[in-house]
């Protein structure tokens, strides 16, 4: 095949990406607008129904409820944003792969040579098209920088295991790091919801909320971590920090409740815990 036509073909492989390129980038950039759009609405909802429950006429239980399944939402939404953003990622990694692999045949058109293993082809292979090189030139100018391990993909960015995202969660909680330490717990309940270690995220969820005297959401966390990881070694914390939550919010029949069923509810819980409920309930005269 003669210069030209080889020349002809590598730009035409190298038009002919472009638009497929720009088509799958455009289609998920409609997406991540989508997606964005939807988490304001819920942001709206969310900041409207929390108005409403501060006022003394709301309904607490079912605006607890709303935000709860408003939360979820949030997460999902965001699970899709950030699943969309990392294609769109890989896209343009691809399309800069090629795009050096172009740049290398036509090194390979011009005699330069590249190395052994650029495209599995050989320096020598192309010695018809040879070309002079001033001695002493720059790599750069010799096409020797370009190694075959740079035409090769790029490697997938390992996910983190459940324990490695949920300790992160725990030092940036103790490092009053909140908004960190909330996404870390939120992406353990996203990705490993049947985990064991969900329950803990759960409730170290609930103690962000109640750090930042976020006290509503706090109280929907920890009844989440209590109803729906009873069995798991947060369980008596949860509801001693449930009747903690209710007390804070002014409800002390429902704080009375929690603290009088907890050793009913964990009879083997730790005895410091089972103290601090009977004392916080004396103090309440909770009967």
């Amino acid at each position: 095949m003669k210069i030209r036509e080889v020349s002809v073909l590598a730009l035409a492989v190298f038009l002919w990406g472009m638009p497929v390129r720009a088509q799958s980038v455009q289609s998920l950039g409609k997406d991540v607008e989508r997606l964005r759009e939807e988490v304001e609405i819920i942001q709206r909802k969310l900041y409207r129904a929390e108005v409403s429950d501060s006022t003394p006429s709301a309904t607490s239980s079912g605006t607890q409820v709303r935000l709860s399944q408003m939360e979820e939402q949030m997460r999902d939404l965001t699970g899709k944003l950030d699943e969309i953003e990392y294609r769109i990622k890989k896209i343009n990694e691809r399309f800069d792969v090629l795009n050096r692999d172009i740049d290398v045949r036509f090194k390979m058109i011009e005699g330069k040579p590249v190395g052994n293993n650029g495209l599995g082809t050989k320096a020598s292979a192309a010695k018809r098209f040879d070309a002079p090189v001033a001695k002493g030139a720059p790599k750069s100018v010799s096409g020797a920088s370009v190694k075959g391990e740079e035409l090769a993909p790029l490697p997938t960015p390992k996910k983190k295991s459940v324990k490695e995202i949920y300790q992160q969660g725990l030092d940036d909680f103790n490092a009053s790091k909140y908004d960190a330490a909330e996404k870390q717990f939120d992406l353990v309940l996203k990705d490993y919801p049947k985990d064991m270690l969900a329950g803990n995220a759960q409730y170290w969820l609930g103690e962000v909320y109640y750090a930042r005297a976020e006290y509503e959401r706090a109280a929907v966390a920890f009844g989440k971590s209590y109803k729906n990881y009873k069995d798991g070694n947060k369980g008596a914390d949860s509801i001693y920090k449930l009747g903690l939550t209710m007390q804070k919010l002014g409800k002390n029949a429902e704080a009375c409740a929690a603290y009088l069923n907890l050793p009913n509810e964990f009879p083997k819980a730790e005895k410091a815990l089972k103290d601090k409920a009977a004392a916080a309930a004396k103090k309440l005269n909770c009967k």
